[in-house]
């Protein structure tokens, strides 16, 4: 091999040899340079959740805000309901107070004060019940058939040992729908739970189970057969907007009369068993009497 070609494949070799370097040097300062964007962009990241922490604070702390004016508006609600109804309360026992002073504390015959039982009032509003006797165990609806009460619409409400029957105002949708204001128009006691008031009833506390002939005796009444033409008001009482009365009807029963505040007539009947005790006592207007 001559000289010539010799320097030709060292030049060669060396050419390659240093573009190699060449690229290797370029491959390291390109590897570097990704490197530092690398870091840049870690370092852009975390800058970046820093402020998305920072703002999920501050929207937690918004939230926290919110719920507090929430809560509190909300409060303030829950207040002024309670302060409206204590108000009410304080309205309807003025109203009750007042009511009873235009009676005396005893009477010849039956009065309103004689439909009170337990210091609770009895013919008042659906408001009034459910304030004095609480929720009711069930609601069953009646329509009036016999025309006493222009075919009216009327709700049985239903209670552990007392019954209300209650005037239904309604509505175009619902005529059996009651408000607050809805008045009651017949009581049923039916257990001994509730004693009558001691306005007529002034010696005896008077409830079911007592003895039908003892309190006959002691206000100079007297047992009436129901098959009898002088049962005529107590066949009233125990029928009017109830179309139930064959499953608690009994053969006899005392009644005593009296007038409501309001005029109307009010007939009380006690239902008597085979047994001689009292087993239902309703009080009914504006018919009986």
């Amino acid at each position: 091999m001559n000289n010539k070609i010799k320097i030709f494949l060292i030049t060669g070799v060396t050419a390659v040899l240093l573009c190699s370097c060449t690229s290797n040097e370029d491959l390291i300062k390109q590897t570097e340079e990704i490197n530092n964007q690398l870091i840049e962009v870690k370092s852009e990241n975390a800058e970046l959740k820093d402020k998305i922490d920072e703002l999920n604070k501050i929207i937690k702390n918004n939230d926290i805000v919110l719920n507090d004016l929430e809560e509190k508006e909300e409060q303030e609600i829950q207040e002024q309901e309670i302060q409206e109804r204590e108000q009410e309360d304080k309205d309807d026992e003025e109203y009750q107070h007042n009511h009873y002073q235009q009676y005396q504390l005893y009477q010849e015959d039956l009065s309103y004060l004689d439909t009170i039982v337990e210091g609770k009032e009895t013919f008042t509003t659906y408001r009034n019940i459910i304030k004095n006797f609480g929720e009711p165990k069930e609601i069953k609806n009646i329509i009036d058939e016999s025309g006493a009460y222009l075919h009216g619409y009327f709700a049985l409400v239903l209670y552990d040992d007392i019954e209300f029957v209650i005037t239904c105002c309604g509505d175009a949708e619902d005529p059996f729908y009651i408000t607050d204001d809805d008045r009651v128009t017949r009581v049923d006691i039916t257990g001994n739970k509730y004693v009558l008031n001691k306005s007529y009833f002034l010696s005896l506390e008077v409830k079911v189970g007592d003895s039908a002939d003892k309190i006959a005796k002691h206000y100079n009444n007297e047992i009436i057969d129901s098959r009898d033409k002088k049962a005529y008001s107590m066949n009233q009482v125990i029928e009017v907007l109830r179309d139930d009365e064959d499953s608690f009807k009994q053969e006899s029963g005392l009644y005593f009369s009296g007038t409501m505040d309001t005029g109307l007539c009010l007939g009380m009947v006690m239902l008597i068993d085979d047994n001689g005790l009292i087993t239902r006592i309703i009080m009914g207007l504006p018919t009986a009497g």
